[in-house]
């Protein structure tokens, strides 16, 4: 422990007391941080709370990549010194006019040892829709990585493309967001112009595979007709009560 990183020393990393803040750098070494002086070790009486200082209201990859970024534009904004826009740009987060290069620790909040997790409720049927799309999301990652020495570039870029859309499509879904039914549904309509792209490459891999793209076509078509359905059904439920009214 004295060298190598252990679990013990990279939950402290994550941890959201102050203590454990900028702490414990090293993913693989942490000698280096005992060197630095950045090592802080885990204390049984206050245990590491996991999560960040502000707490992270998505599962959207698309917003939590970026949400970083938003907040230093905000901040840029703020200030009308070209110096003070670019102190947020290049110091830590925790800067303003008159702190130090990373902020005052004192400025992070103390966490509340119980919170509410973020857990935005979901329909039974789009729980179950979620999951099997993340599946099939997993098994094209994995077709994609297992073959990269084999199929072209043009086929890698769509497939990991259709990966990127799906993540973020299914990030708005699990966040129970309006957008995301008729990204979804536009996301399945795309798939079959990523499948013509890919096709002929995927047919050199037997027909294991084949079956498996067919069975595809078969799911992604069944989608659609589910959102179809939904929304028709929901437009029709409208119209039925616009009528009692």
């Amino acid at each position: 422990e004295y060298v190598l990183s252990t679990p013990r020393h990279h939950r402290a990393h994550h941890g959201r007391y102050r203590r454990y803040i900028d702490k414990n750098f090293g993913g693989f070494l942490i000698i280096w941080d005992r060197i630095f002086g950045t090592f802080e070790a885990e204390d049984p009486e206050e245990k590491p709370l996991y999560g960040c200082t502000t707490q992270m209201k998505s599962f959207n990859p698309l917003i939590i990549q970026t949400r970083h970024f938003i907040h230093i534009w905000k901040k840029f904004n703020e200030y009308e010194k070209w110096t003070d826009k670019l102190s947020v740009i290049f110091k830590g987060p925790g800067w303003s006019p008159g702190k130090p290069w990373v902020g005052n620790i004192e400025d992070i909040p103390h966490p509340a040892p119980h919170f509410d997790k973020y857990d935005p409720q979901m329909p039974l049927l789009y729980k179950l829709y979620t999951m099997l799309h993340f599946v099939f999301i997993l098994t094209t990652y994995m077709m994609m990585a297992l073959n990269m020495s084999i199929i072209s570039k043009v086929a890698i870029s769509a497939m990991a493309t259709f990966i990127c859309i799906g993540s973020i499509s299914l990030g708005f879904m699990l966040d129970n967001s309006q957008y995301g039914p008729p990204l979804e549904f536009g996301r399945c309509i795309l798939y079959f112009l990523f499948d013509r792209i890919v096709f002929p490459e995927i047919k050199k891999f037997g027909i294991a595979v084949m079956l498996v793209v067919y069975a595809n076509r078969i799911f992604m078509t069944a989608s659609i007709s589910m959102w179809i359905s939904l929304y028709l059904a929901e437009n029709l439920r409208r119209i039925y009560k616009e009528k009692q009214l």
